[in-house]
Formats: structure tokens, C-alpha cells, sequence
């Protein structure tokens, strides 16, 4: 929880409204959790 603390105060929230830094912050914890990376940003 200390983790998402450092997140969001409230990273459920944010994810449901599709706060995209908040996305991409849990998105990154999860791959790195898993051993993998972000990927490189593309337009």
C-alpha cells in the first residue's frame, strides 16, 4: 500500500478516471514487478 501511497493518494481513483500519469506510474510497478520495463514512448 506504501507503494500506491507513493502513487496516488487515491490511484483506484485515478485510474478510473484515466488520470494518465497515474496509469502509467501503476502500469511501470506492475512491469516491474514482472522483471520488465516501460516501453519507449512513440507518437
Amino acid at each position: 500500500m506504501y507503494v500506491l501511497a507513493r502513487i496516488s493518494d487515491d490511484p483506484a481513483g485515478d485510474w478510473r478516471a484515466r488520470d494518465r500519469q497515474v496509469v502509467n506510474a501503476l502500469a511501470a510497478l506492475e512491469l516491474r514487478d514482472s522483471g520488465l520495463s516501460m516501453p519507449a514512448p512513440f507518437n
